[in-house]
């Protein structure tokens, strides 16, 4: 019993932790109050006290990529964030999640204290997000006076899977570019997730779905999923970066955008829905390779 309430307690308040450092990092502007700093070190604290207990303790997790929000340059650059905290962050919120799901998701009722303390957090993070959209709104009318053009050239959604193109176009014209992303993924991984319980009867998702699913081993030489011929060297290091492909794209993509409420550039969409459209295209090949 206590071990499940602590995984639950460690997904909610670890939710709120990424959550925070996302809003910090997202746009133009790194801002910071003091009251934000404290809900930073009170978070810190809190899944320091719940990681001493079981089924933590014992274990050495990387989940704190900073150590204080106040100390952060102006000019701290956005992609050490995109390329290494965010990652380590959203790895240790996928493990906590595949805990979580493997005792049985069901949610605890938290001690009045802690419940008291996480409306506080919650509160301070909603009005850091509305003081921080406010002064990037400034910045922006002082420093850009074009809107974001997007994209409009037919051609380019003549390139993308179908599959894709039906779940993604439209939000993407509607200026939802994270939103078309996020949906671009959910369908590549509904398609893995698919293939792969039809033909072992298990149900996985994440980057564990796709190692599952692609991997070659002694003791798996016939994936689920296969990208090419497998008797040739080449075709075994094709399935092996694509396995990585798709790992990542769940893990990169998908994961920060299930979770947060992420804003991108039409452009960055685009690359993210090339990558992914790309996918599904393998996929299709692996389809015609079973035939």
């Amino acid at each position: 019993m206590d071990k499940e309430k602590n995984i639950y307690r460690a997904l909610i308040f670890y939710s709120e932790f990424v959550n925070l450092l996302n809003i910090f990092f997202s746009g133009y502007l790194i801002t910071t109050t003091d009251e934000i700093s404290l809900t930073y070190f009170r978070i810190c604290n809190k899944m320091s006290e719940i990681l001493s207990q079981p089924p933590f303790e014992g274990s050495q997790f990387f989940w704190r990529p900073v150590d204080n929000l106040r100390n952060i340059d102006s000019d701290y650059p956005e992609g050490e964030w995109d390329c290494g905290g965010k990652q380590s962050s959203n790895e240790f919120l996928s493990e906590i999640e595949q805990m979580y799901v493997a005792n049985g998701e069901r949610q605890y009722p938290l001690d009045p204290d802690e419940a008291d303390f996480l409306r506080l957090i919650r509160e301070n993070i909603n009005k850091y997000k509305l003081l921080k959209s406010h002064h990037e709104m400034i910045f922006i009318q002082k420093n850009f006076s074009k809107k974001d053009p997007g994209w409009d050239n037919a051609s380019f959604w003549t390139l993308i899977h179908k599959d894709i193109v039906v779940h993604a176009k439209k939000r993407f014209e509607d200026g939802y570019y994270a939103d078309a992303v996020e949906s671009a993924c959910k369908e590549l991984i509904h398609r893995v997730k698919k293939s792969h319980k039809d033909a072992t009867g298990e149900e996985l998702d994440g980057k564990d779905l796709m190692f599952k699913a692609f991997r070659i081993d002694k003791s798996n030489p016939d994936p689920v999923i296969r990208l090419d011929d497998l008797s040739t060297e080449n075709g075994k290091n094709i399935q092996d970066g694509y396995m990585y492909l798709f790992a990542g794209t769940v893990s990169g993509i998908r994961n920060p955008k299930a979770h947060n409420n992420v804003k991108i550039s039409s452009e960055r969409a685009i690359h993210h829905i090339f990558l992914i459209s790309l996918l599904m295209h393998k996929l299709d090949e692996a389809e015609k390779l079973r035939e």
